[in-house]
């Protein structure tokens, strides 16, 4: 074995994790993370991990294969990393999954000092689903505010995989009738949202503004065209800069949807290190065209 594989071995087996923490008091089990720490840790950047999974119980959770390297590899660049699970659908519905992912936030600023962690600088990364989640919550204050939490409490924002405009419906000339009838044609969306008022609030992009923090939007080369990841996400970055805030996007070659997080505990892994180097400098990318 390498000196490097090594090193990578060593790395990962010296973390400290604590499993099935509760985050919210009276917590339901889909209301646990797990936090993972390097030993010696002081003043860590943090990372919130959330796992995609189409928003529906028959999906991902935090522990699934190809969310399992995700902490332990941003431990091993010396973070402190949760991943946490949240209630799904169809037993519940929204805003369930975004209060419960802004309920870890308020968690982990009350706590993770404790574990050598760095409460003013938690990062949000999502993947899928739970990238649209981390985008919503750094950006609509409204899921923050319920847990006595304003947007400046998330330092930063990857969004890997994801829309991040659904239901955008500017210059789309979308009269409030068709957009009623698209819905109750949606019998996924209505599962999840329960009614056409959310399902439009649900839209990361209607809400960026002066306090939006830095965001790293992470396309794989496969996403490129459909679903339109690519083109949303390019439109979200182009709103980003008209508010004069840090954004940027990046193209994962040779990488598929469910390929970009599996890679993590790689000490070589390209997306793991773009993630290590927005965090550890998020407003190094571009802020203006």
């Amino acid at each position: 074995m390498s000196l490097l594989a090594l090193g990578a071995t060593a790395g990962l087996s010296a973390q400290h994790v604590d499993y099935n923490i509760p985050y919210r008091s009276n917590a339901m089990i889909e209301q646990h993370l797990d936090l993972y720490a390097p030993p010696g840790a002081t003043h860590a950047p943090v990372v919130l991990f959330i796992h995609g999974g189409s928003l529906n119980e028959a999906g991902e959770r935090r522990r699934s294969p190809m969310y399992a390297p995700v902490c332990p590899g941003m431990v091993a660049r010396g973070m402190v990393c949760a991943t946490t699970d949240y209630r799904l659908s169809p037993s519940f519905q929204w805003p369930a999954m975004p209060e419960d992912v802004a309920a870890a936030v308020r968690w982990l600023k009350d706590s993770v000092a404790a574990h050598g962690g760095d409460p003013n600088r938690i990062f949000l990364v999502g993947h899928s689903s739970g990238c649209f989640l981390a985008a919503l919550i750094a950006l609509d204050s409204i899921y923050l505010a319920q847990s006595g939490l304003k947007t400046g409490a998330v330092a930063g924002v990857v969004a890997m995989g994801c829309t991040l405009a659904p239901w955008d419906t500017t210059g789309r000339a979308l009269s409030p009738t068709k957009l009623a009838q698209q819905f109750a044609r949606d019998g996924t969306d209505r599962q999840v949202y329960g009614t056409l008022a959310w399902r439009l609030r649900a839209n990361p992009s209607a809400w960026i503004g002066p306090t939006a923090p830095p965001f790293l939007v992470l396309v794989a080369e496969s996403e490129r065209f459909f679903p339109s990841i690519l083109e949303e996400g390019a439109h979200f970055v182009c709103l980003m800069r008209e508010h004069q805030r840090s954004a940027d996007i990046r193209i994962l070659p040779g990488r598929r949807h469910i390929t970009t997080t599996t890679g993590f505990a790689d000490t070589k892994d390209q997306v793991a290190n773009l993630v290590a180097d927005f965090i550890a400098n998020p407003r190094a990318v571009t802020a203006t065209p």
